[in-house]
């Protein structure tokens, strides 16, 4: 459990994989990659409405077809090359081919799986490469066994529609006419082919922001624009975005725009170590789960346009924590791994380290993870929290919000 989630913590660790340079080495001859195979389409299935896999999911998961066989995807407008897991290449015996060769000291050699077929929704590949790399990190943080990250290389020839009401989505040809709702141009970027926006944050118009599909909340952005805000008065904190002391990064809610849409305080992380920042040079990275509560979703990277369409059943907008601590619940307890900087918990003499055994009186356990029970720090101000930590000690924090 993390009582404040930082924006795009939960990012996929497939958004840091399979960025292949452009001097990464000479393609061997074979079938096309992703990028090169523009997608066919099924004309009985251009209507045609598909459930969206693990729909309460904060990432964006589909089920695909490889080589008509059942597998998991998960979309990634962040990712700028679709990439399949090494460990289900292996399991189900597909062919592996080098697809980059390195000729440089320091590079290194890429292999890929050849599909025969490769099916999402009315979409079709037929005879691909595709990159193959280690997916556990995507899979650790997505939960599921994810096969395939979908990437901006297949993704540009397509128009994706949402209905997260339904549950559910549709996979058109790009160019495809959108839906009714708040129209967004996005720009392109030329070398990955990444989608990007333009946002007002507090009141300082930014663009170069990409938008990810992958899941999380919120929108972190890089040092350099931090700088450019203007936060006299802001309640700045900070989070833990990674082991290490030095994965510490300053956090705050600031007033936001995303063309006329208001998207009221949201928050900011600065990370310059955010892969998209670090690798492509982005300004900063907005996560569709900032939107998703409230609007349904047109994506089409390829025709330069993104529609927002509000929900028939919107959901609540998640609250920020008011205790001010990281960490992980098991049945050993809540392992803190960071107390925010002005927040009740380090009020309270919380520090990374201490073990919260007993909240309430009620004996922490494994099974509060996505209950309201794991909601523990987000009462009303001036509720009082009394924490029995497993070392023996008592300690008793009142909630408040502080960034």
């Amino acid at each position: 459990m993390i009582l404040v989630r930082p924006a795009l913590a939960a990012l996929s660790a497939a958004a840091l994989l399979a960025l292949v340079p452009a001097g990464a080495g000479a393609r061997t001859p074979g079938p096309a990659t992703a990028q090169d195979a523009p997608a066919d389409f099924d004309p009985a299935l251009i209507d045609r409405w598909f459930p969206l896999a693990h729909p309460d999911s904060w990432a964006l998961l589909v089920e695909v077809r490889i080589n008509g066989r059942a597998a998991l995807a998960l979309i990634d407008s962040a990712t700028p090359t679709t990439i399949i897991d090494a460990g289900f290449v292996r399991d189900q015996r597909l062919p592996v081919r080098t697809l980059y060769a390195a000729e440089k000291e320091g590079e290194e050699s890429i292999e890929g799986a050849t599909l025969r077929t490769l099916t999402f929704g009315a979409a079709r590949i037929f005879s691909a490469d595709i990159p193959m790399t280690d997916l556990s990190g995507a899979i650790k943080a997505v939960g599921y066994p994810v096969a395939l990250v979908i990437g901006t290389d297949m993704l540009r020839n397509l128009a994706l529609e949402f209905d997260f009401d339904g549950k559910r989505m549709r996979v058109q040809p790009s160019g495809t006419p959108p839906p009714e709702g708040i129209e967004l141009p996005l720009a392109i970027d030329s070398n990955t082919g990444i989608p990007l926006v333009t946002v007002d944050l507090a009141a300082t118009r930014i663009g170069g922001i990409v938008v990810a599909s992958s899941g999380g909340e919120g929108l972190t952005i890089s040092s350099a624009i931090w700088r450019q805000l203007p936060l006299d008065g802001a309640r700045v904190t900070d989070v833990r975005v990674g082991d290490g002391e030095d994965m510490i990064r300053p956090f705050t809610r600031v007033p936001a725009l995303l063309g006329p849409i208001d998207l009221g305080r949201l928050e900011v992380l600065a990370n310059d170590s955010q892969s998209v920042i670090a690798n492509l040079g982005a300004n900063g990275v907005l996560a569709t789960g900032t939107l998703r509560p409230r609007y349904n979703l047109f994506l089409d990277p390829g025709g330069g346009v993104m529609v927002l369409g509000p929900r028939s059943k919107p959901e609540e907008v998640r609250q920020p924590g008011k205790i001010g601590i990281q960490g992980d619940t098991s049945d050993d307890g809540f392992k803190i791994v960071h107390v925010m900087r002005n927040s009740p918990g380090e009020a309270a003499g919380l520090r990374a380290g201490d073990a919260v055994c007993i909240v309430n009186g009620e004996r922490v356990r494994a099974s509060w993870v996505g209950t309201p029970k794991d909601d523990w720090g987000k009462a009303p101000d001036g509720t009082k929290v009394s924490l029995g930590l497993c070392d023996g000690r008592s300690v008793v924090v009142t909630l408040s919000e502080f960034y």
